[in-house]
């Protein structure tokens, strides 16, 4: 079991994740940023969530 202590801003949002191998396994808060993203521009999160690929890269068709 993990555990612990998150001081929150009313009006903010958080996300508290489970970061780490094993013994390792920590919690980690994100700040959420939901505003909404300028015209024509978008805004996306990637979690890699597998101990089995340390290494991740993420691409777009059409940019960045």
């Amino acid at each position: 079991m993990l555990t612990t202590e998150v001081a929150v801003t009313s009006g903010d949002a958080y996300t508290v994740a489970g970061v780490g191998r094993h013994a390792d396994l920590g919690l980690r808060v994100l700040d959420d940023d939901l505003s909404a993203p300028s015209n024509g521009r978008a805004k996306v999160r990637v979690v890699q969530a597998s101990v089995r690929t340390p290494v991740l890269d993420v691409a777009a068709a059409d940019g960045r």
